[in-house]
């Protein structure tokens, strides 16, 4: 009925006045100077805005995010950042997994320069873990008067008690037995001076209360679940705080104009890499009307076969980043083959060059080669009159080879009967040199002394005058022996080089 009366007074759609309508207090980056204002005929400025909260945020966290603000986004974002910006507001976001309702809300405690809160699921996690965070972020939000936005989402309900402690400090701010008696100390000596600063009387139980209050202030549940299956129905019939103390923020599916949206920014982002510059309108056009038929399927298979099968924006994303994941390996497999066809070519290229080459210097050298030829032949005639000649030299050395041989042998036997006449003169040899080392001068003189020296004596004198170069008469014995130096000349004579020439030269002189 109202909407009629517009209509026919004011001459306005109430449906599609207030269907954009979009307020909020974050065009100013100076969060001290806000105003909440209208918004959405700004929608330029808005993104502008919007693309410098994200770079804000993704410099200062671990974690980017890759966002695209399309208008439903946009509307999501501004919900989101109302309710968490009003003391006690807490926001339940329903939606199918992948449709933002976590990066959307992290991204508005960003922008309101609130603290995010999110609890890390491991295999071990349980009711003292859980306990022990609950703990923590109650501090913060109470004892440390900081705004937090606690982000939980089904996927981390571990236990159901978990949903009944969130629904108690919905309820009522605080959480029965949470505390231990010695912590609750710490919590009334923190909160004391802010409970003074309010104006409060600082007892003991103003000063508890004024934590609670502090809590349900500044702690802002943002509940992220799927509508899909009974859990949901259940959980928000057995815990009604859900429903009584959040804003209700239904993530619906995405629009043509926000899959057209997605897609066009994946798409140029790769744009260049990728070659579809051309294209690029065509294949969003494409991931719309994929994501729009398999919508309209999963429909007709609900009707037909009664059995749900939900096409979520994750399918929509996974679809658009595995279009670009293979169309990227299918253009590094053609580019290798560009790549290798082309060295191929070069390879030939340079081989067609290299024959030509050897074709013109082979031309050039046969003159060279045909006179080579020649000089060969003439040579292996010369070869085969040197080789006969060789044949003849050999058979010549082989037989002198034997005769060789045959004297090899008579001159070893020669060899061998010096050894052993040899081995017994060595004896006699040795035992001369030492009676020579026992010759005295007394010796020599006795020697000389004798006119007529026995035969023996004179004997060996012949033999040493014969070595000396002396005559063998018993005169020159006694000259020889009178040398002053005869025993020296006896030691040092050359005993190694007594040949039978040298002493038939000393004989005849």
């Amino acid at each position: 009925m109202l909407s009629d009366q517009m209509r026919d007074i004011f001459m306005v759609d109430w449906e599609e006045w207030h269907a954009d309508i979009l307020f909020g207090d974050y065009l100013q980056a100076d969060e001290d100077s806000r105003t909440y204002e209208r918004i959405d005929d700004r929608m330029d400025k808005l993104t502008t805005m919007l693309d410098e909260y994200l770079d804000e945020y993704n410099q200062t966290h671990s974690t980017p995010m890759n966002l695209v603000f399309f208008k439903d986004a946009i509307s999501h974002l501004t919900r989101v950042c109302r309710v968490i910006r009003q003391p006690r507001g807490n926001a339940l976001l329903v939606g199918v997994g992948g449709s933002g309702r976590q990066s959307l809300t992290r991204l508005a405690a960003s922008i309101e320069g609130f603290d995010i809160f999110s609890i890390e699921i491991t295999r071990s996690y349980g009711l003292t873990e859980w306990k022990d965070d609950l703990k923590s972020l109650l501090m913060k939000a109470g004892a440390e008067n900081k705004p937090m936005v606690f982000l939980f989402t089904d996927n981390q309900i571990v236990d159901e008690s978990f949903l009944e402690d969130i629904n108690n400090v919905l309820n009522a701010g605080e959480i029965p037995s949470l505390f231990e008696s010695d912590e609750i100390e710490q919590i009334v000596s923190a909160v004391r001076p802010l409970c003074i600063k309010a104006g409060k009387i600082d007892t003991r139980d103003n000063v508890y209360q004024h934590f609670v209050q502090l809590v349900r202030e500044n702690l802002h549940i943002c509940l992220a679940f799927s509508p899909i299956g009974d859990g949901f129905r259940n959980r928000c019939r057995k815990f009604p705080a859900f429903v009584n103390c959040c804003t209700i923020d239904w993530f619906t599916e995405w629009p043509a104009e926000a899959l057209h949206s997605v897609a066009q920014k994946f798409l140029k982002e790769q744009e260049a890499n990728l070659g579809i510059t051309e294209v690029q309108k065509a294949l969003c056009e494409t991931c719309v009307t994929i994501q729009l038929s398999v919508a309209t399927a999963t429909k007709t298979f609900y009707e037909e076969m009664r059995r749900h099968n939900y096409v979520t924006p994750t399918s929509y994303l996974e679809l658009i980043s595995l279009y670009i994941h293979m169309l990227q390996e299918n253009r590094q497999v053609l580019s290798d083959k560009i790549l290798k066809y082309t060295k191929g070519l070069e390879k030939l290229a340079e081989a067609n060059k290299m024959v030509e080459e050897l074709q013109e210097e082979l031309t050039k050298l046969q003159p060279v080669l045909e006179k080579s030829s020649k000089d060969v032949a003439e040579m292996l005639v010369v070869l085969e009159k040197d080789q006969a000649e060789a044949a003849k030299v050999k058979k010549n050395c082989e037989k002198d080879a034997k005769s060789c041989q045959k004297v090899t042998a008579e001159v070893k036997v020669i060899k061998d009967d010096c050894q052993k006449d040899l081995d017994l003169a060595l004896p006699a040899y040795e035992s001369a040199i030492k009676a020579l080392d026992t010759l005295k001068k007394e010796d020599i003189t006795q020697v000389k002394s004798f006119a007529n020296p026995p035969k023996m004596v004179q004997f060996c004198m012949e033999a040493v005058c014969i070595l000396m170069g002396s005559p063998t008469t018993w005169k020159g014995a006694k000259q020889v022996l009178g040398k002053m130096s005869f025993l020296q000349d006896c030691r040092d004579y050359d005993k190694d080089n007594i040949t039978e020439e040298n002493n038939r030269r000393r004989l005849k002189k």
